[in-house]
C-alpha cells in the first residue's frame, strides 16, 4: 500500500508543475517540429539522479550515461547493496550487436537486450532502449504510441511499451543551434512493477553546450 501511495503522489506533483492552456493547432505543429529536432541529437553526456522504486522500497540511483549514436555505456550506481556497475554496447562478429554488464567484482555477463540482462543478473531492470527515446521528450518508432502534449508541443505525458512516462519539468537546453530552446529535465515513469523518478543534472553532447552548474536541489 505504501508503494502505490507513493506513486499516487508523485502523479499528483506532477500534474501541479505548471499551469495548461489548451493544445492548439500550433501547439501540434510545435510538436511536429520538437520530435524532429530531438531525433536528430543521437549524441550525449548525461548525469543524472534517480529514485527507484521497487514495490515497498524505495532506493537511490547515480547515473552516468554516455551515448554516441546506437553505442552507449551506462554507469549505475544500483540499488539492493549491489554497487556500482556497466552496462555497455559492443560489438560481435557473430550476433553483431551485445550487451555487457560488468559487475563491482568484475565479473562480466552479456545478453542481446540491456533491458533482459538487468532483470537476468540484477534481478530489477530499467527501460535502456525506451529511455534513449524518452529522455530526449519523444517517442520511439518501433511501437505504438499514446503521447499527451502541453500548448507549447512538449509532451505531458506518454504511453509506450507498458510504461507510463510523466514529464514534471523541463528546463533551458543551451542547444547551440537553437537558443531558449527546453529540453526534459525531470520524467517519471512507472510500469506494472517498477517506476523511476529521473533528475538529469548534466547534459552535454555534441550540440549541447558544457554546463556543470547543478541545476536541480536534491530530493
Amino acid at each position: 500500500m505504501k508503494f502505490w501511495l507513493v506513486l499516487l503522489s508523485l502523479q499528483f506533483v506532477g500534474c501541479a508543475v505548471t499551469k495548461d492552456f489548451p493544445v492548439t493547432d500550433q501547439s501540434n505543429k510545435l510538436w511536429q517540429q520538437r520530435k524532429n529536432i530531438m531525433a536528430a541529437v543521437e549524441s550525449w553526456d548525461i548525469r543524472a539522479r534517480a529514485v527507484f522504486f521497487d514495490r515497498e522500497e524505495v532506493y537511490n540511483l547515480d547515473i552516468h550515461w554516455f551515448q554516441n549514436k546506437n553505442d552507449f555505456e551506462i554507469t549505475l550506481q544500483a540499488p539492493f547493496g549491489q554497487g556500482t556497475v556497466k552496462l555497455e554496447s559492443i560489438e560481435d562478429r557473430v550476433i553483431q550487436k551485445q550487451v555487457r554488464l560488468t559487475m563491482p567484482d568484475q565479473k562480466i555477463y552479456h545478453r542481446v537486450s540491456a533491458e533482459q540482462l538487468l532483470r537476468d543478473i540484477l534481478g530489477w531492470s530499467i527501460p535502456v532502449n525506451g529511455l534513449k527515446f524518452w529522455i530526449r521528450g519523444i517517442p520511439h518508432q518501433q511501437s505504438s504510441f499514446e503521447p499527451e502534449i502541453n500548448f507549447s508541443g512538449q509532451l505531458k505525458t506518454l504511453n509506450q511499451d507498458g510504461w507510463w512516462i510523466n514529464y514534471l519539468e523541463y528546463e533551458q537546453s543551451n542547444l547551440a543551434s537553437l537558443p531558449n530552446y527546453k529540453i526534459p529535465s525531470q520524467i517519471y515513469l512507472k510500469n506494472s512493477e517498477y517506476a523511476l523518478k529521473l533528475v538529469i543534472d548534466q547534459w552535454t553532447g555534441k550540440s549541447l553546450q558544457n554546463d556543470t552548474n547543478e541545476l536541480f536541489p536534491a530530493f
